[in-house]
């Protein structure tokens, strides 16, 4: 079918190529397949060639090429490509670096309920990128992050509770998100359940499930979690 000049069966497979699944990983091959179906004019491939673009991955790494077919992307209405096109303005990657355009360009992505795009916004609300700075509006995105089934949404609005940030304090609260991110197998999320349990904020305090939280989030690298679990045992 891909042959045949089927612009999806192209885009499945270079998919597959770029994941490596059911076959071995080739990203030359993904680039090829993606190319062909973007210049039929098929979304997601213009996407992901911007990807391709952008990485380095199966084909020469320029970040202007990838600014070109995430506008073309973005232009079709795709939400993912609008979330890598912000991201293209916030670093100045293959265009002029322009904050407040890559915080439009990330809310616009986050109304059509990309989930990383929400969580971008919440960030530019939280830090001013772009913005005023309005942690009240960080944490409305946030939430629509979590709500979207995003970890690291989840996370932010445990740490929202947890501090009184743009909400009242809440440990409970930031127990049960925190719980669902760490779940989720987030490191940063798994420690801070960890300093829940540790020092009894929204649980009761257990020391054996610190541990437990602190060495999930250590065995992933996490430096902070690595430090929290070797005081547990200096006491």
């Amino acid at each position: 079918a891909a042959e045949g000049g089927s612009r999806v069966a192209m885009y499945n497979i270079g998919n597959l190529y770029y994941k490596g699944k059911g076959v071995k990983r080739d990203y030359d091959r993904a680039a090829h397949y993606f190319l062909a179906s973007a210049k039929l004019g098929y979304t997601k491939s213009k996407v992901m060639l911007g990807r391709c673009y952008e990485t380095g991955r199966g084909l020469e790494q320029i970040p202007a090429e990838a600014v070109r077919w995430y506008k073309m992307a973005h232009s079709d209405g795709s939400a993912k490509a609008t979330r890598y096109l912000a991201g293209m303005y916030i670093s100045g990657r293959g265009v002029k670096k322009d904050e407040r355009q890559a915080a439009e360009l990330y809310k616009e992505a986050a109304l059509k309920g990309d989930s990383y795009a929400q969580y971008e916004a919440g960030r530019c609300y939280e830090y001013g990128v772009g913005v005023d700075k309005n942690l009240t509006e960080a944490l409305m995105w946030y939430i629509k992050s979590a709500d979207s089934g995003n970890r690291m949404g989840m996370y932010k609005v445990g740490i929202f509770c947890y501090r009184g940030k743009g909400t009242e304090k809440s440990y409970d609260k930031a127990v049960t998100y925190l719980r669902q991110a760490a779940e989720k197998g987030y490191d940063r999320a798994q420690n801070q359940l960890g300093v829940c349990y540790e020092l009894g904020r929204g649980v009761e305090k257990n020391l054996s499930e610190a541990l437990k939280w602190y060495s999930l989030a250590a065995e992933q690298g996490y430096d902070v979690a690595q430090c929290n679990l070797a005081l547990c045992y200096d006491f």
